[in-house]
């Protein structure tokens, strides 16, 4: 029998981060989080920055993050 794959868990607001990036950014790195390329999020707002950068981990799912993460 496989597993029974659940959503994730997400207590942080999404609409941030389409609030924030247009729809060409997101694109350009959701398929860096898929390719596994190095991202560095900046911003004005830095308390925007977990909110951001947990919402695109969400967006992985079904997959997961292994690397580092600061």
């Amino acid at each position: 029998a496989h597993p029974t794959l659940s959503l994730p868990l997400c207590d942080l607001p999404l609409y941030y981060l389409f609030e924030v990036m247009n729809m060409a950014n997101l694109l350009t790195i959701y398929t860096a989080l898929c390719l596994e390329e190095k991202i560095v999020l900046l911003s004005t707002r830095a308390s925007l920055l977990t909110y951001v950068a947990e919402a695109l981990l969400t967006l992985l799912f079904p997959f997961s993050w292994q690397h580092v993460y600061i």
